[in-house]
């Protein structure tokens, strides 16, 4: 492990930002319009996902246009020597093509109308495939009624690669239909007059997962989400001694130290492992204990390298710095005469160096190891066990053809070793947040250690019967993340599928708001002093059913509890993990699960859920929220 060096004083907690951008960068950003790129190429670039770093290494590749302003084809058409130097199209204009006269985009032509009757013929044929809202949501930049916008989209819109609807894709159907390309036909206007006699496919097939699958690169390669700004310093041992002194002293802190390791930073983000680790966090602090948290100073989606070998510390929620392990561990190896208990709690190794953590426990003297397997990440470097992103694997063994073709197949294998090495040294006591969680990691590892228990995060009591009310239209909502491991995309098809449908509305509850055809947005952020937030915005909008679609089984789905809490009835595929389990448990009271997506949706299509909605059993309830690893530790206090 590199020694980083006795170091000064940390500079403040915003340094964690990310560093600035080199001044290329930032002059391509002024070339980049993210709201148009997102708008234009939504299936490709997912919501958490930086729009300017995909255009930079696929979009370009690809024939995506980074703004209004900049046509990518024609510009590599236009300038061959570009084109064969593989030379990133806006790059070469920005840095030297606009001061040499290149022009960015084709010059601006009047595209020669159709006569008035064959326009007029030609709307009336594709009107009905024609989503006025969705072009004008999609199409800031143009104006009008609806008769204004088709009339656009039949002109010039279809040229400009705009979509008429989330169900038809004008550059697909032209790349796969070079003939329709070659008469320069109106791709939707042919469709349409030929969909009875021609099977030509109007969207790509797969088209979210065969995104997933183009930006998925091998784990070992893929950039740092953040790290720490190298101009920060690591602080000194007597720095860190006086945020421990200053605890025992002034907070009374000294029942015990816990030395807590996870992937990133709890403070900030109220959701998922971090609301685990905040709520033990402030449960041991409220008791005098010292709870000091670290986690890595870059974070990988991967166990790092031996001399990536850095922390960054927090005491009781309070920021301290970056921390060499040798800092740390001087500081540890006196800490005993200080704190009659000492305990090591492991959340999540990606990111850290495992080999030195036995060091931190030999020092500190521990009495117990706590591990947490809040997910997958014991078993293989993806966390949800998702095969190139792409498709849960249920962890075959590593040496097995489905690693072969993985993105975190080659890392696996060094990944298995490295864990069970600290497991070896450790032999900690497991706690799973799920029965399905105790269950399959029994299933799929053989790991030493001292026991193995079911430590759930929540639990729901005073339960009341919901009132059945009278109504048509039921509301359907989906809540968390709206990403692809989470299903975001079927929720997404689902609310297309019945768009129009007055038997159904469609909502997104969760802190970042999604501009989707046929879904409202009811922004809710959990807050560490609102933790009912989003049950109380179910209760409020009256949601009838949450829709759970995650590719992933859930080690531990609070949102489902939620759900639950408020009185929604909650739908979850087979293999949803501790979803379906809360489900079969009840027998089904309050929920149903589905085989598949075409299940899904043939409960829709058929109205079968509103039935299964009124003969259901819901209930409101309370929310209770454990403390995590200080009701295991210290049950006696935790209430």
């Amino acid at each position: 492990m590199t020694d980083h060096g006795e170091g000064q004083n940390p500079i403040p907690e915003s340094s964690m930002e990310a560093s600035a951008t080199s001044p290329e960068e930032a002059i391509l950003k002024e070339f980049f319009d993210e709201h148009y790129y997102r708008q234009h190429y939504p299936e490709d670039v997912p919501p958490d996902q930086d729009a300017f770093s995909h255009f930079m290494t696929v979009g370009w590749r690809a024939g995506y246009n980074p703004s209004a302003d900049f046509d990518t084809r024609f510009y590599l058409d236009s300038n061959p020597d570009v084109s064969s130097a593989s030379l990133n199209p806006l790059e070469h204009y920005a840095l030297s093509g606009r001061s040499e006269g290149r022009p960015a985009r084709p010059p601006v032509q009047d595209n020669p109308s159709p006569p008035d009757d064959a326009l007029i013929s030609g709307m009336d044929v594709v009107a009905a495939d024609f989503d006025p809202e969705f072009y004008r949501r999609h199409n800031p930049d143009i104006s009008g009624s609806d008769e204004d916008l088709l009339r656009h989209f039949m002109t010039s819109g279809w040229r400009e690669k705009r979509d008429p609807s989330p169900d038809f894709d004008v550059g697909y159907y032209l790349w796969a239909n070079p003939d329709v390309a070659a008469a320069d036909i109106n791709p939707l206007l042919h469709y349409r007059l030929h969909v009875a006699t021609e099977i030509r496919p109007r969207l790509q097939p797969h088209a979210i997962e065969r995104a997933v699958l183009r930006n998925c690169q091998a784990v070992q390669d893929r950039e740092p989400l953040w790290q720490l700004p190298e101009q920060e310093k690591a602080v000194d041992e007597e720095y860190l001694t006086f945020f421990l002194e200053r605890a025992r002293k002034d907070q009374n802190q000294g029942a015990g130290l816990v030395v807590s390791i996870s992937h990133d930073d709890y403070r900030l983000a109220p959701a998922g492992v971090w609301n685990c680790v905040r709520d033990e966090a402030q449960a041991f602090s409220f008791h005098q204990w010292a709870y000091l948290h670290l986690f890595p100073s870059c974070a990988i989606p991967m166990l790092a390298p031996l001399h990536q070998g850095e922390f960054v510390a927090s005491l009781n929620g309070q920021y301290i710095g970056r921390v060499a392990v040798d800092t740390l561990l001087k500081v540890l190896a006196v800490q005993q005469v200080h704190y009659p208990s000492r305990h090591l709690v492991i959340h999540n190794l990606l990111g850290v160096v495992p080999e030195c953590i036995p060091v931190i426990a030999q020092q500190m003297r521990v009495q117990k190891s706590i591990f947490w397997v809040h997910d997958f990440s014991t078993i293989c470097p993806s966390h949800t066990l998702m095969r190139n992103d792409i498709a849960f694997c249920d962890a075959p063994a590593p040496t097995s053809p489905a690693c072969q073709i993985c993105a975190y197949g080659e890392e696996r294998e060094a990944h298995l070793h490295r864990v069970r090495k600290l497991f070896e040294a450790l032999h900690p006591e497991v706690m799973a947040p799920s029965r399905y969680m105790l269950s399959f990691w029994q299933e799929k590892t053989d790991l030493p250690i001292a026991g193995i228990s079911v430590q759930e995060h929540a639990f729901i009591t005073a339960r009341v019967p919901v009132e059945s009310r009278s109504t048509s239209i039921l509301k359907i909502g989906f809540m968390g993340s709206p990403v692809f491991h989470k299903g975001w995309d079927i929720y997404q098809k689902l609310a297309a599928r019945f768009a129009g449908d007055q038997r159904y509305e469609f909502f997104y509850l969760g802190s970042m708001a999604q501009d989707v055809a046929n879904i409202t947005s009811l922004s809710e952020t959990l807050m560490q002093d609102d933790r009912d937030a989003l049950q109380k915005c179910i209760l409020r909008n009256r949601i009838d059913v949450i829709v759970n679609c995650s590719r992933s089984p859930e080690a531990f789905c609070l949102e489902a509890y939620e759900a639950i809490a408020a009185g929604a009835f909650l739908l979850a595929p087979q293999r949803s993990g501790n979803v379906e389990d809360i489900l079969a448990s009840s027998g089904n009271t309050f929920g149903h699960v589905v085989r598949d997506e075409k299940d899904l949706t043939d409960l829709f299509n058929t109205g079968e859920i509103a039935s299964l909605v009124a003969g259901s059993c819901r209930a409101t309830g309370s929310l209770v929220i454990r403390s995590g690893t200080f009701s295991y530790l210290v049950p006696e206090t935790a209430h």
